[in-house]
């Protein structure tokens, strides 16, 4: 939502897990309508986020702190745009043990940052604006508190 100064400014809510994809979009078209018509902001972009909890809630397989991300920077379909994805409690054994950049740098060559890239930029991801993910160009590691 933008306002008359282009302030961005958004409004959240969520879906009963269980919810189809459908239900979930028609839900959201209501719900933008809804709000537009209680706000002077002009509603220039919709996200719907699907969450799911997993029953019963597993033990987490490694010790790396939640700080701890990989951000990764993708590339898009239009020129100078760019996706960022952050993973939580990012593995220590997916950064590069040598060279310049060494616990720094996530090994791209590593096969689960691999299928982790590829499912990026072959599937319907986008960045914020709804543009394409084509490649990465970075990966490291960030301490997130």
């Amino acid at each position: 939502m933008l306002d008359s100064s282009d302030s961005a400014a958004g409004v959240n809510a969520w879906i009963r897990t269980g919810s189809t994809v459908a239900d979930g979009e028609s839900a959201l078209i209501t719900f933008t309508s809804a709000i537009g018509a209680l706000s002077d902001c002009a509603i220039v972009a919709r996200h719907l986020v699907y969450r799911g909890v997993e029953d019963p809630r597993p033990a987490a397989p490694g010790l790396a702190p939640a700080a701890g991300a990989g951000v990764f920077i993708f590339s898009c379909a239009d020129v100078d745009t760019y996706a960022i994805v952050f993973i939580p409690s990012f593995r220590s054994d997916l950064l590069l043990t040598s060279g310049p950049g060494a616990g720094i740098l996530i090994d791209q060559e590593s096969s689960d940052v691999l299928a982790f890239t590829d499912i990026m930029i072959s599937d319907i991801f986008c960045n914020p604006f709804g543009v394409q993910v084509t490649a990465l160009e970075s990966a490291y590691y960030q301490w997130r508190p």
